[in-house]
């Protein structure tokens, strides 16, 4: 049974493709080290891990920051803490500046814990994590619409991501805990970023693995705006190669003058009337389209011209937008109930734009008549 102690301090590394790293102190000690009868497989009885102050400069959205990276002798958990990544208060400058449309990401996080690691099984095969609990964060995301797009790129669903680890790799559980997310987007050259804020977001992933005959689990919570609800339940085999993913969300009571910020940006139009009581989506998604159903309650929905200029005939649109438009859906009248749909997915954009795209059309689907929907 042999122990190890490593001892660094000021460590450097550049590297030309990747950029460069640092860190201003690293602890190692293994305890136990010894390997099986058959000399295959090496065999560590305890370790303990204090990485402090570590610096990565590379590709990205700006440097990455780690205050310390621990993990005690005697306890089960890794831990790292105080993540910084990038500035949060220049991401959309920094999407401004690209030459492609792509998302800008920065952030922090205070916390992350990991149970259950074990340097010995990188000998042993694919590595299972059992817990992964991401303490109090935030996300700024950018992302400017209105810039050439990137070169065309499959982006996989869930599943096939998953089904491209090694069997039996993954985490089997991740607890999210307290993430805020403010998302920037502009669509438009003439109008501003739409800024879109969640708060407290709170959730479990479950089976989060290269895992035969288990299906991926996403169950999250979170407050939109300033106290809208939000629930959303995902679920995808992870054997099944048509990727099938089958989605409920639902979001709970606001006013439309809450969103009218955001879609004026989005679209140049607002609303300042009128309540939405709920909404309710049923997705069932593949690879290349997705059927939905969408039950919203809502009234006195009146919308408005937001070109962020004053227009002569900007009176007759309204007036004309507001006639076509459905300003009630209360449930009182026959066809009050739930709306179908269909949504081509963009091979090329990642999940979130999928399911995004299937509340927009599903409000479209609710909110305008049939007849103008296939025009």
């Amino acid at each position: 049974m042999e122990e190890v102690r490593i001892r660094l301090s000021d460590v450097a590394l550049n590297l030309p493709d990747s950029g460069s790293s640092s860190c201003a102190s690293l602890a190692l000690d293994i305890h136990g080290l010894d390997a099986e009868p058959s000399g295959k497989q090496l065999v560590i009885a305890d370790w303990a891990l204090a990485a402090r102050t570590l610096h990565w400069t590379g590709p990205g959205d700006g440097p990455l920051r780690i205050a310390l990276l621990e993990k005690p002798t005697g306890q089960d958990e890794l831990v790292i803490k105080d993540v910084l990544l990038g500035d949060t208060a220049t991401t959309i400058a920094a999407a401004r500046a690209l030459p492609l449309e792509r998302d800008v990401i920065t952030g922090w996080m205070k916390e992350v814990r990991l149970s259950g690691v074990d340097p010995a099984g990188l000998f042993r095969g694919p590595q299972r994590v059992p817990r992964v609990v991401l303490g109090p964060s935030g996300l700024v995301v950018a992302r400017d619409k209105t810039l050439p797009d990137q070169p065309w790129r499959y982006r996989p669903l869930p599943a096939r991501l998953l089904r491209a680890l090694p069997v039996g790799c993954g985490i089997d559980t991740v607890v999210l805990e307290g993430l805020d997310v403010t998302y920037h987007d502009r669509a438009d050259a003439e109008r501003p970023f739409a800024h879109l804020k969640f708060h407290s977001i709170a959730g479990r992933v479950m089976h989060l693995s290269h895992s035969p005959g288990d299906s991926l689990v996403v169950e999250a919570t979170c407050t939109f705006g300033r106290r809208t609800p939000i629930h959303l339940h995902l679920t995808t085999a992870i054997d099944d190669t048509t990727d099938v993913m089958d989605v409920q969300a639902q979001a709970g009571a606001m006013t439309f003058r809450e969103l009218g910020p955001a879609m004026a940006a989005l679209a140049g139009i607002g609303a300042e009337e009128g309540r939405l009581d709920t909404l309710i989506m049923k997705l069932r998604a593949d690879d290349r389209r997705a059927d939905g159903r969408l039950l919203a309650r809502y009234e006195d929905l009146r919308l408005e011209r937001k070109s962020g200029r004053a227009r002569v005939l900007d009176p007759l649109f309204n007036a004309v937008i507001n006639a076509v438009v459905r300003t009630d859906r209360t449930g009182e009248r026959s066809d009050d109930g739930w709306v179908r749909y269909s949504v081509d997915r963009r091979r090329d954009r990642a999940v979130f734009n999928y399911l995004w795209s299937g509340v927009r059309e599903g409000m479209k689907a609710s909110v305008l008549p049939e007849v103008v929907q296939k025009r």
